[in-house]
């Protein structure tokens, strides 16, 4: 939560502001990643139950996610620093991985 820090001096319609283009961007990385990740049950055809369906489909998905970002998000509050270089080698390693498993796979 360190960018928090930036929005302490703000009040008022300024926070409130920022604090709505900080959800809305949340909701919309949230949104591409739910549709990317678990594609299943867009709507394919433009019919009221069609919609409807893939609303609620798209809501539960969305519980999901942002529980399991917010277990992320608490389990990880009291990491300590030192820790992190290792997590990043660990995400550095497996997006190699993926790069070389993609070339080679064509």
């Amino acid at each position: 939560m360190i960018h928090e820090g930036m929005i302490l001096e703000q009040s008022g319609g300024n926070l409130a502001l920022m604090e709505l283009s900080s959800g809305i961007k949340m909701t919309l990385l949230m949104a591409l990643l739910i549709n990317l990740v678990t594609p299943f049950g867009l709507a394919t055809t433009i019919t009221v139950t069609g919609i409807l369906a893939a609303v609620l489909l798209f809501a539960v998905k969305g519980i999901i996610l942002g529980g399991r970002i917010g277990l992320f998000e608490a389990s990880m509050a009291k990491m300590r620093f030192f820790r992190l270089p290792s997590l990043f080698a660990m995400a550095f390693f497996f997006s190699a991985l993926t790069i070389i498993i993609t070339v080679f796979s064509s």
